[in-house]
């Protein structure tokens, strides 16, 4: 029941509104106005009136006022009524409402439930164990008032020890004074030393202390929280015990429910697997494909290039004049930037030849081949070897 109230507290308490209203409608809706009847009897009653009409006029204006006042009363309860009654239909639409929304977005909030559920039993967890983390802080309150009772007998044996040493160390003072000094020094600086350590300690404990104290108003507080959430739970128990029937039926309702959304959650589960296995396997597909795409782009644009680079170095070759004393075994490489029309852009010898004649013809002959064939796709710069043959 009360994982029921817990994740479905609107519902509960319009559920006991509901019959609170149905209640008071059945206690205010009895019939007030109604004369009582007279019993019969059969004594013969001798009718005899006195009338004052100034009291008859008082008690007539009083009578109005108060059947005025009672329906007055019973129009204003049967218009809250009326108005409980629109409110829990305008609830139960919207809840129809957020069903529907719940159920148009079921498949979003699939891969959110688990995580939700877990977060919410951690917390039923947490709640749950309050008290025991109560008790628990009780018992380390209590270990840490020993262990600071321990440190102060550690403390105060330690001084004690100290002390005696330093009796001793007076006595052996009188002896060996330069030795004695030295070691006073170093005793004081040991000492200043633990003093920190003691103090440092002091310190830690104070806070630990703090915090414990901090952790056990939480626990407190926390513990008067589930205390008065108890109460209120043993209230609404009470007003409530004529809907044991509804509330066992509507749990296994709610069980079937979440039977059937764990099945839905585990089929989409699975079927997110296989979503999964299928856009990896298409994944894969695209990426062989791609591969196979861009192998064969790259190799279409160097046969691309390479065709290009052949029709430039033919028209180089038919626009160069040969330098006297050349022979045919010397070679240059030309590097040409070029505008995306085919124009050239500049002309450089990367690799002379080691003749600056041959070189300085090659440079002019790619320059009178200005325009050069438009180059193919984003090519912009064009590297060769120039050979007489």
């Amino acid at each position: 029941m009360r994982d029921v109230i817990r994740r479905n507290p609107l519902a509960f308490f319009l559920a006991v509104l509901m019959h609170a209203a149905i209640v008071a409608f059945m206690v205010v809706g009895v019939d007030w106005l109604e004369m009582p009847l007279s019993p019969q009897s059969d004594v013969e009653i001798v009718e005899a009136v006195v009338v004052d009409e100034s009291r008859v006029a008082a008690q007539m204006a009083q009578i109005k006022a108060e059947r005025k006042q009672r329906e007055d009363k019973q129009r204003a309860e049967e218009q809250r009524l009326e108005t409980l009654k629109r409110q829990q239909d305008e609830e139960q639409k919207r809840l129809a409402q957020l069903e529907e929304q719940r159920q148009a977005t079921e498949q979003e909030e699939a891969r959110k439930r688990d995580e939700a559920e877990r977060r919410a039993e951690a917390e039923r967890q947490r709640l749950e164990k309050l008290q025991q983390d109560q008790q628990a802080l009780e018992r380390q309150r209590e270990a840490e008032k020993v262990r600071l009772q321990e440190l102060e007998a550690r403390r105060l044996e330690e001084e004690n020890r100290h002390q005696e040493a330093e009796r001793r160390r007076v006595e052996e003072e009188k002896r060996h004074a330069d030795d004695e000094k030295r070691r006073l020094e170093e005793q004081a600086r040991r000492a200043e030393e633990e003093k920190r350590q003691q103090e440092a300690e002091r310190k830690r404990a104070e806070d630990e202390r703090r915090q414990q104290e901090a952790e056990r108003k939480h626990a407190e507080e926390e513990k008067r929280r589930l205390d008065e959430d108890k109460r209120r739970a043993d209230d609404e128990r009470k007003r409530l015990d004529d809907e044991k029937k509804r509330q066992v039926e509507e749990r296994k309702r709610l069980e079937e429910v979440k039977k059937q959304q764990e099945a839905e959650a585990q089929r989409l589960a699975a079927e997110k697997r296989r979503q999964g296995e299928r856009e990896a396997r298409e994944r894969e597909i695209r990426e062989m494909m791609a591969a196979e795409d861009a192998a064969a782009q790259a190799g279409a644009a160097q046969a691309a290039q390479t065709a290009y680079g052949d029709a430039v170095r033919q028209r180089v070759q038919r626009n160069w004049l040969r330098p006297p004393n050349t022979g045919d075994t010397l070679t240059c490489e030309v590097q040409v930037r070029l505008l995306p029309d085919g124009g050239i852009q500049s002309v450089r010898i990367s690799r002379s030849s080691g003749n600056g004649a041959f070189d300085r013809s090659v440079e002019a002959a790619v320059w009178k081949s200005d325009p050069l064939p438009k180059p193919p796709g984003v090519l912009r710069e064009l590297t060769f070897i120039f050979r007489p043959k």
